[in-house]
């Protein structure tokens, strides 16, 4: 069966998507695994999860800039690759601060891939005029499930976090030429002089607060679900990976969905 245009870049742009979510789900539910390896504190793996997500800030501030020099399908390809190599390295920890280092670096490339991987998703809708964003952010939630289930699969056998994050990644990143080709060239955007009109409105901000309270819950599950079950309740490492797992499902449940209610309802009534 031959693909659509739409159907060829949305799927491609949708691998993007997932491989963010396969490596955060593999990372998230090896964590207790990675905190034995290190002989880690849960201080330090609060130390190790702010500065993974300070890294990703630094990622998402700098974004606008490095893609509008580099465009978001060069940046989307070289960084779930420049993330993935450095979870696999981290996966080898030897030591704590090898682990902070390691994930500094997969942290900022994941804050610059989002913006990226966002961009490709509006240049598609507007290029073909159909709505597809949520469906996207399904295929990161998708990612995460996968990723915490091969985590719970490989805790199962014994097996520590490097094999896991190396064939796991191996295998997917087999379709990453096909994707790098399908991908859609994000469309550069002209610079307009600043003026009162284009401010924008005090309501977006307020709705950017609600959307990091929303991402505070996602990451709560994700980043301190394994830990707090494995450490605290006593769950084996093959049960506490399962958690993010649980939680993505309904994500992957909701988004997909999305781009029909959107259609439906318009976009203000269903925010």
């Amino acid at each position: 069966m031959k693909l659509s245009g739409f159907q060829r870049e949305r799927l491609a742009c949708a691998w993007f998507f997932g491989c963010i979510g396969l490596i955060y789900g593999i990372f998230t539910g090896r964590l207790p695994a990675l905190k034995a390896m290190t002989q880690a504190n849960d201080a330090q793996i609060g130390f190790l999860l702010l500065a993974f997500g300070i890294a990703g800030f630094c990622g998402l501030l700098t974004s606008g800039l490095i893609i509008e020099r580099f465009g978001p399908k060069l940046i989307a390809a070289t960084t779930t690759l420049f993330a993935t190599v450095a979870l696999i390295l981290a996966s080898l920890a030897f030591s704590y601060w090898y682990l902070v280092a390691f994930c500094l670096i997969a942290g900022l490339g994941n804050g610059l891939c989002d913006v990226a991987m966002n961009a490709q998703g509006m240049a598609i809708e507007r290029r073909h005029g159909r709505l597809c964003m949520s469906s996207l952010h399904a295929s990161f939630s998708l990612g995460g499930v996968l990723g915490s289930l091969s985590g719970s699969l490989f805790a199962a056998l014994g097996l520590s976090p490097f094999p896991n994050f190396l064939i796991v990644a191996l295998a997917y990143f087999a379709f990453w030429p096909w994707a790098c080709r399908n991908t859609l060239k994000g469309e550069k955007q002209k610079k307009t002089a600043a003026s009162p009109k284009n401010r924008i409105p005090a309501a977006v901000y307020f709705l950017g607060l609600m959307a990091m309270l929303c991402y505070v819950s996602e990451g709560s599950v994700g980043e301190w679900g394994s830990v707090l079950l494995h450490s605290v309740k006593n769950a084996s490492q093959q049960e506490a990976a399962l958690v993010f797992a649980c939680f993505s499902t309904t994500m992957v449940a909701g988004r997909f969905f999305g781009d029909r209610a959107r259609a439906t309802f318009g976009e203000f009534p269903l925010i």
